[in-house]
C-alpha cells in the first residue's frame, strides 16, 4: 500500500528515530486496565508495590518511543510480565539487534506503525475486550418496519392515497428506528476503523517478509488477516456509516 510509505512519512520517521517524546500524554490507568484483561493465568507479574518501588512509570516514559497504541500497550505489558525463559530473552535480543542495525527494514516497519497511529485505539480496545454496545430494544421493530415500507410501496397502484399515507407512516417509523440505533452504532465506528487499520498493518508487515518476524509473527498475522477478511471487505461501508435516511441498506 503506497500511502504507508510516503516520503513525508519516511522523513518524519528519520527525524523521530531515537528521540524522546516528552510532550506525549500517556494514560497509564488505561494501559493498566487493558493489561489486566490481557493477562494470562501463568504470567509472572511485577506487582504494584514493586512497580512503584522501582519507579517503573518513569522508566516506561523514558522507554516509550512507540508510534502506535498496540505498541505502547505491548511495551507496558512487557515491563509488567517477568520473563525467565532464556530462549525468549535471546529471541528478543536478536530482534532488537536486527532492527537496530538494519535501517531500511526498520524504517519500512515504522512507516506501517505510523499509519496505525494512536488515534481511536480506546474504541478498538473496548470492542475487543468489552464487546460491542448492546442495541436498544427498538431493534425488534426493524424488520416489521422494513416489510411494512415495502408492502405500502407495492400497494400504491391498488390503494391509491391510502397507500401513500402508509408509506409516510412507515417512512417516519424507519427514520425513528434508524436514528435510535445509529446513536449506538456510531459510537463503535472509530473502534471498527482502528481494528481495520490493525488488520491492514498486519497484512503489510507480513508482506515485508522480514526474517526476524518469521518465528511466529508472520504466520500469526496471516491467520488473523485471513479470518477477518469480512471486516476488511465491509470496512468502507461500516466506517462511513449509513447514508440513506431510512436505514434500508443496513437491514
Amino acid at each position: 500500500m503506497a500511502k504507508l510509505f510516503k516520503k513525508s512519512t519516511l522523513r518524519f520517521i528519520q527525524n523521530w528515530w531515537g528521540k524522546e517524546n516528552e510532550d506525549e500524554e500517556i494514560r497509564l490507568a488505561s494501559l493498566e486496565e487493558i493489561f489486566v484483561k490481557m493477562m494470562r493465568k501463568d504470567d509472572w507479574i511485577l506487582d504494584d508495590l514493586t512497580w512503584n518501588d522501582l519507579d517503573m512509570n518513569r522508566n516506561f516514559y523514558k522507554m516509550n518511543r512507540t508510534l502506535s497504541m498496540p505498541g505502547q500497550q505491548q511495551l507496558y505489558n512487557m515491563l509488567r510480565v517477568l520473563v525467565f525463559d532464556e530462549e525468549e530473552l535471546k529471541r528478543r535480543g536478536r530482534m532488537i539487534e536486527f532492527f537496530q542495525y538494519n535501517t531500511e527494514q526498520r524504517e519500512q516497519l515504522l512507516c506501517i506503525l505510523h499509519y496505525l497511529s494512536k488515534e481511536d485505539y480506546d474504541g478498538a480496545a473496548s470492542l475487543l475486550y468489552k464487546g460491542a454496545p448492546e442495541l436498544p430494544s427498538i431493534r425488534s421493530w426493524v424488520l416489521p418496519a422494513l416489510f411494512g415500507m415495502i408492502a405500502s410501496l407495492v400497494s400504491i397502484p391498488f390503494m391509491g392515497v391510502r397507500a401513500v399515507v402508509l408509506v409516510a407512516i412507515f417512512f417516519i417509523m424507519n427514520m425513528v428506528i434508524h436514528n435510535k440505533i445509529n446513536r449506538y452504532t456510531e459510537a463503535a465506528m472509530p473502534g471498527i476503523r482502528y481494528i481495520t487499520r490493525m488488520l491492514i498493518a498486519a497484512r503489510e508487515i507480513g508482506a515485508l517478509q522480514l526474517p526476524e518476524l518469521d518465528h511466529g509473527y508472520n504466520n500469526f498475522f496471516a491467520k488473523v488477516v485471513d479470518k477477518c477478511q469480512v471486516i476488511l471487505r465491509k470496512n468502507r461501508t461500516l466506517a462511513k456509516g449509513p447514508s440513506d435516511p431510512l436505514g434500508l441498506s443496513e437491514y
